[in-house]
């Protein structure tokens, strides 16, 4: 997986998100999720399986079953909310980029979803 940041000040997380799953462009994934600026969970969804991945169904955070990358949710306290990529143990944020503790940004994760992998596909992570 090559990372894909938003652009500074913008709103493209989801996309940035989609794109970096799925080694597309920036460009490819807002089109793909239909949406450009504010997601939710459906807008990802649908720009994912464009590009044939599947998300599974919503756990709660303490829930981890054994699915080795995540989409996940995360809210701050103004209750902005923001999307990243959970992998390896590491939280992979298109706006900050990599770090394996995502307390540090004063995030709280709140919803995730497992990335199930299609047609054999994988993902390798580099920044």
């Amino acid at each position: 997986m090559n990372m894909v940041y938003q652009p500074p000040g913008s709103n493209l997380c989801g996309p940035a998100v989609v794109a970096s799953i799925a080694g597309v462009t920036l460009d490819a994934a807002i089109s793909a999720c239909g949406k450009c600026g504010l997601t939710r969970s459906s807008h990802l969804k649908t720009g994912l399986a464009v590009f044939g991945w599947e998300v599974g169904q919503r756990k709660a955070p303490r829930c981890l079953p054994r699915v080795d990358t995540w989409l996940v949710r995360v809210a701050w306290a103004d209750r902005k909310t923001h999307w990243v990529i959970l992998a390896d143990g590491h939280f992979y944020d298109p706006a900050h980029g990599i770090d394996p503790s995502y307390s540090d940004w004063g995030g709280r994760v709140t919803s995730i979803w497992p990335i199930l992998r299609n047609n054999n596909q994988s993902l390798h992570i580099s920044n």
